[in-house]
């Protein structure tokens, strides 16, 4: 792992900051006084109005505060705030998730790559995880595996330079490709597309019989908004943190008030 932290720092393409921050507290307000509105999404033809009770809507509006006066002054000023808060979405895409060899005779051989593209209005950290040998149960023999990104097969020659040459699946060891690749925002912002490539070396005396491995690998957004369900994604309400809903202004333990964009 250790080769693929120096290259996320030395190459600008993909260098990157520390994982994501916990899931920070809710947005405070103060009790009452904070109106949902009707949101409309511009479809490309007509303005749509978007649902408020459905919690996968595209976008909320809220309304609050007020002003009022009546006196004998000349000039009256009147504070207007336009605030919005945006959240991180992640837009992604595998063109495959297997790879399947079927090897005649011993050596070591490399295969054409699984693309992943992804695009991000925020940072995002790739893991990779549990990535290990080739393996058979029955004879509990194994098959040693690398992987590498890259763009061809020419990065991989002599002389090449890939974007992570070939690094060992061993979940144990220091030199593994299990880890994690922060991809900066100027990086994801209009899409990035990274190709994983693997390689397997067979000897005259690997036994023959079925082997296999399966790793996964982990797209984190790094910006966690209070009014997203970070499991699902959609807007959070007061219901799921155990409160009623029939006053989205809910006292919390806390003493504070709370009001969850999701609420209606």
């Amino acid at each position: 792992m250790k080769k693929l932290l120096f290259l996320a720092v030395a190459l600008v393409l993909i260098a990157g900051v520390a994982l994501a921050d916990p899931i920070p507290d809710p947005v405070v307000f103060s009790s009452g006084g904070y109106t949902m509105v009707t949101t409309y999404q511009w479809n490309g033809s007509a303005w749509v109005a978007l649902d408020k009770r459905d919690t996968w809507k595209t976008a909320a509006t809220y309304t609050s505060g007020g002003a009022e006066g009546s006196c004998n002054k000349q000039v009256w000023t009147v504070d207007i705030v336009n605030a919005a808060s945006i959240a991180q979405w992640i837009d992604w895409g595998f063109s495959d998730t297997r790879w399947d060899w079927q090897v005649r005779k011993p050596g070591t051989y490399c295969a054409d790559c699984i693309s992943f593209t992804i695009q991000s209005n925020a940072d995002v950290d790739v893991a990779f995880i549990g990535f290990g040998p080739l393996y058979n149960p029955a004879y509990q023999t194994t098959i040693p595996v690398w992987y590498a990104l890259g763009d061809a097969i020419e990065d991989f020659q002599p002389g090449g330079t890939p974007v992570m040459n070939w690094m060992p699946a061993l979940a144990t060891s220091d030199e593994t490709v299990n880890g994690t690749l922060p991809l900066r925002y100027e990086t994801v912002a209009n899409g990035v597309t990274l190709k994983f490539w693997t390689k397997i070396q067979v000897d005259p005396s690997t036994h023959a019989c079925e082997y296999m491995d399966a790793g996964k690998i982990t797209l984190t957004a790094t910006v966690l908004k209070p009014w997203i369900h970070f499991a699902e994604g959609d807007f959070f309400t007061c219901v799921d943190y155990g409160y009623s809903c029939a006053d989205p202004h809910f006292l919390a333990p806390d003493g504070k008030y709370y009001y969850w964009p999701g609420s209606y």
